[in-house]
């Protein structure tokens, strides 16, 4: 991207290139998956509703919470280490 180097305002190209990329990549990935939207099917993560605090749940949406936390626990330990916090400050964060 020499264009965006030589730029005097790369923010914005940033921004122009970004949006130019999406439609793109959001059409390529149609090719192999198709238009329509589909979902986990539910004998895959297990049988029926998860329930939690008296409030039923589809156990795809357990499992991804599950899986957001720990993504995003994991980007806060390593932010942590990368800045030299000690991990009672991640704590405090959460």
């Amino acid at each position: 991207m020499p264009r965006l180097l030589r730029a005097k305002d790369p923010e914005m190209l940033s921004i122009i290139l970004f949006f130019g990329l999406s439609p793109v990549i959001e059409a390529l990935a149609t090719i192999p998956f198709g238009q329509n939207e589909q979902s986990i099917p539910g004998r895959v993560l297990g049988s029926g509703p998860v329930h939690v605090l008296g409030q039923s749940f589809p156990a795809a949406w357990i499992v991804s919470a599950a899986a957001s936390a720990l993504a995003m626990l994991s980007a806060e330990i390593h932010r942590a280490q990368r800045l030299d916090l000690a991990l009672v400050d991640v704590c405090l964060v959460l």
